[in-house]
């Protein structure tokens, strides 16, 4: 059983990667201008437990502006991201 653990995680590792490079369109999802600014404004901070929780919004490449919350935990970082989005 383990084996096959392995061996199907290999197979994983080795065939999404081609999978996705494949397709220029799903990795053109993620293209931005790097230069570009967010305009990132800061409507309020709370602070619940150990993190500490900013409401803002950034300026849409779209237009207008696009409500967040940036949770952030307490101590030192490096931290994971997760991106939500509707």
């Amino acid at each position: 059983m383990p084996n096959t653990i392995l061996r199907l995680t290999l197979l994983l590792l080795l065939t999404v990667p081609r999978l996705i490079g494949q397709d220029s369109q799903l990795l053109a999802h993620f293209d931005y201008d790097h230069a570009a600014s967010l305009g990132v404004k800061e409507a309020g901070v709370e602070h619940r437990g150990n993190v500490t929780i900013h409401d803002i919004s950034y300026v849409s490449p779209k237009g207008g502006r696009v409500p967040a919350y940036l949770v952030v935990p307490s101590g030192k970082g490096p931290y994971a991201a997760v991106i939500w989005g509707h």
